[in-house]
């Protein structure tokens, strides 16, 4: 094709999303806190910055470890999408997210630090 053409070399160019599948997760545990808690409720938030893209600091919010689970309490959305959260000692709460099948890997969102009389809403 590239003789019939009279082509001697070509560039494919892409645009790459830096971090786009990891900011989605950060926001559906921020957006289920809030619905959860309140937005009044935080003391600190500390995935804002990574979502509103002033930081690059995904990876110190977001894990994930296929070989162990929280084994978190979690919503059923529908068979395939689960959400859960926990609030440790320290009002820090995470939020472990599973998306598209029960087999897929389970996310963890150390989502931000709560006041300490928050309470649920829902």
């Amino acid at each position: 094709m590239a003789k019939e053409r009279g082509v001697e070399k070509f560039n494919i160019e892409q645009k790459w999303q830096g971090l786009s599948f990891e900011r989605m997760l950060l926001k559906i545990a921020y957006g289920f806190s809030v619905a959860y808690y309140g937005i009044a409720s935080f003391d600190e938030v500390f995935i804002l910055p990574a979502i509103l893209g002033k930081k690059e600091d995904v990876g110190m919010w977001l894990g994930c470890d296929q070989k162990k689970e929280l084994n978190l309490p979690t919503v059923p959305i529908d068979p395939l999408y689960s959400i859960g959260l926990i609030k440790n000692d320290k009002n820090v709460l995470i939020v472990s997210i599973r998306l598209f099948s029960p087999l897929a890997p389970e996310y963890y969102v150390v989502v931000g630090r709560l006041k300490p009389n928050a309470q649920a809403l829902l």
